[in-house]
């Protein structure tokens, strides 16, 4: 039975353009637009007079086997292994697997020693019962050559951080509240 087309979804090809691309979706590009860009920076190169779907058909076999590739190197790799990747420029800085590398977990300490483990919005503390993030005052997706960056990190709650976003730049690290009010036992930071 003859398949009709290929199909590039489901959660290899989500992790394989996380991976490569930063994103699995986007408004305006079909699957085989965000493939054929994942595949160039394998060195895959669709030649300018074949539409992607016809270029993604072509090479099924090998873009399969480099997704293949991106979810074994993620389920398995290690720390030390992910760091080789990072160094090796195979791991876009955007990606989830970015977050697992020594070189990231490096600049996290940092920012944790020199800012403290409060939330640089709200205050709030591990004690408060949130959890504590290191954020990237300018987002990797759109900065990645400040990924790690000190200079670029803030400490933010984890409902400050979600709050935040992507899409928002806001530097908390100075800021200073406007007026500070004591409520038996409640302190505000008005900003």
């Amino acid at each position: 039975m003859a398949r009709k087309g290929v199909v590039f979804v489901g959660a290899i090809w989500t992790r394989y353009l996380k991976s490569r691309i930063g994103y699995a979706q986007k408004s305006g590009k079909s699957p085989y637009d965000l493939i054929v860009l994942a595949a160039a920076k394998d060195g895959m190169h669709k030649p300018p007079e074949m539409t992607t779907k016809q270029w993604c058909k072509l090479n099924e076999t090998r873009l399969r086997a480099l997704a293949n590739m991106v979810k074994k190197q993620q389920e398995a790799a290690t720390p030390n292994e992910l760091s080789a990747l990072w160094k090796a420029k195979k791991i876009n800085p955007a990606s989830d697997a970015f977050l697992e590398t020594y070189e990231w977990r490096r600049v996290r300490m940092e920012a944790l020693k020199k800012y403290g483990a409060r939330c640089q919005c709200c205050g709030a503390t591990a004690a408060d019962g949130v959890r504590i993030n290191v954020d990237h005052i300018k987002p990797r997706k759109l900065f990645p050559h400040l990924a790690l960056s000190l200079d670029n990190c803030q400490i933010l709650c984890q409902p400050c951080n979600h709050g935040k976003g992507n899409w928002d730049m806001t530097d908390w690290r100075d800021a200073e509240p406007i007026q500070e009010v004591q409520l038996k036992d409640v302190k505000l930071r008005i900003f």
